[in-house]
């Protein structure tokens, strides 16, 4: 985790910034439930990707709030899951040490119902970053649907215990 916190994940001032604005974006989407803040989250994505065609984490970001529009809004969805796995592909393809585009791949597989495809993923996401709540309870998420309920069970429970305030239905 230390090496990759280390490791500059773009070189362009105005493509990190652009980054930086497409989180809080993201984050408000948890606060406010918008479409909006998703659609916000994307276009500061593909800016910062305009930016830094390389930039590994913008495609993984995008990716995400692609696969979370396709979840929870029936518009577009699967137009938009295509678009979620696209990016997340791409963020894999620059970098597949990444954390974030591992997390990013496995969450859009597990959407698709990709379930061992996924588990492979985040299970590589997780040894990445062995302490991020939030890839436990996505495979948690995926476990439940495999139907390896011990598994989610105990993936939750760990995500719950690195991080008790993370929303239990992210």
């Amino acid at each position: 985790e230390e090496q990759s916190l280390k490791a500059a994940t773009t070189n362009s001032s105005q493509a990190y910034d652009l980054l930086i604005q497409a989180r809080a974006y993201w984050t408000d989407y948890f606060v406010n439930s918008q479409r909006e803040s998703l659609r916000n989250c994307q276009q500061r994505c593909l800016r910062a990707i305009e930016k830094d065609p390389n930039f590994v984490d913008a495609y993984a970001l995008l990716g995400q709030a692609y696969s979370l529009e396709a979840t929870n809004f029936q518009e577009n969805g699967a137009q938009n899951l295509a678009l979620a796995e696209q990016s997340a592909r791409k963020a894999m393809a620059l970098n597949p040490r990444s954390f974030e585009a591992n997390l990013a791949l496995g969450v859009v597989l597990g959407e698709q119902g990709k379930n061992a495809d996924s588990l492979s993923i985040l299970r590589e996401a997780s040894m990445l970053a062995p302490n991020s709540a939030l890839v436990w309870k996505h495979l948690g998420y995926v476990y439940h649907y495999a139907g390896l309920t011990d598994l989610a069970e105990a993936a939750f429970r760990r995500g719950r215990d690195l991080d008790p305030v993370l929303p239990q239905a992210y």
